[in-house]
């Protein structure tokens, strides 16, 4: 629950108006008395304005975040997975189930961003979730949110034959420039040439090897040091501009189902609601 601030007009009308009220500051010994009484005048009648309970007031005052909740909730359109599902199964001239498509331009091309594709088109590393653990451990994230230098990241794959070579890519840690200044070759005997800005020991941190597509899918998990992103493979429409970001247990969202009413176990079609907890709960 959030409060939407005053208008400035509505703000300025309150300081006047306890001026305009405050006729009695004269009595006041000190400076320091008459702006205290003041300004404690000013926000009890902003407090007002904006109706704004004392717990909130508190909770402004002690540094909470503007919510009345401890987690974070994310919207889950569960029927577009389990159509997804289902139309696997179907054969013949049996009718698909619907699924709307969302899309947008992306430079010259036309891409997806079906919630669907994000968790069909995983990485192996995240093979084993459940669609349910799914969406609320993971969330897709621009690569906008990724430092500009790839250096705060390391490669949980070894690299063998490989010396690390440090290699600024700009603003975004997947994206490849075809600047000819930034074509790095990496041989087995330890030299590179290119625009480098140093070599590191092969005993440090192993460098973003991915950047110059030297890794398979199954070897492009990134880890950060506050948290853990995974690239899309390279079939995700959205490959080349979103990475995974995957929270932490304690940190897991709480899923808001929309869509339509769920089926209980023991009324409606039996078999759509199995197929559907097995959507759910069963990784696919």
């Amino acid at each position: 629950i959030t409060k939407p601030s005053l208008k400035t007009h509505v703000f300025f009308n309150v300081v006047k108006s306890v001026f305009q009220k405050s006729k009695d500051l004269s009595n006041s010994t000190t400076r320091s008395g008459k702006a205290r009484k003041l300004m404690t005048q000013m926000v009890n009648a902003l407090g007002v304005k904006m109706e704004l309970g004392a717990p909130l007031i508190c909770s402004y005052l002690l540094g909470f975040p503007d919510r009345y909740m401890n987690r974070k909730f994310v919207t889950f359109y569960w029927h577009a997975f389990v159509a997804e599902a289902r139309n696997a199964w179907k054969e013949g001239e049996e009718k698909l189930d619907e699924v709307k498509v969302h899309i947008k331009r992306h430079m010259r091309d036309i891409v997806s961003i079906l919630p669907v594709e994000d968790y069909i088109r995983r990485l192996v590393e995240l093979s084993h979730f459940s669609l349910y653990e799914w969406m609320c451990r993971c969330e897709r994230s621009p690569n906008s949110k990724l430092p500009k230098s790839c250096t705060e990241y390391m490669l949980e794959s070894d690299v063998d034959n490989f010396t690390d070579t440090l290699v600024d890519w700009g603003d975004s840690c997947t994206e490849q420039s075809s600047d000819k200044s930034h074509e790095v070759d990496v041989t087995h005997d330890g030299g590179s040439h290119g625009d480098a800005i140093g070599d590191a020991p092969a005993n440090e941190n192993k460098q973003w090897m991915d950047a110059l597509g030297l890794l398979p899918d199954s070897q492009r998990t990134l880890v950060k040091t506050h948290g853990t992103q995974f690239t899309f493979p390279n079939d995700h429409p959205m490959a080349n501009t979103h990475h995974v970001t995957c929270h932490s247990e304690k940190d897991r969202h709480v899923t808001n189902f929309v869509g339509g009413m769920l089926l209980c176990s023991d009324a409606g079609d039996r078999e759509f609601y199995c197929s559907t907890m097995m959507v759910f709960f069963v990784p696919w």
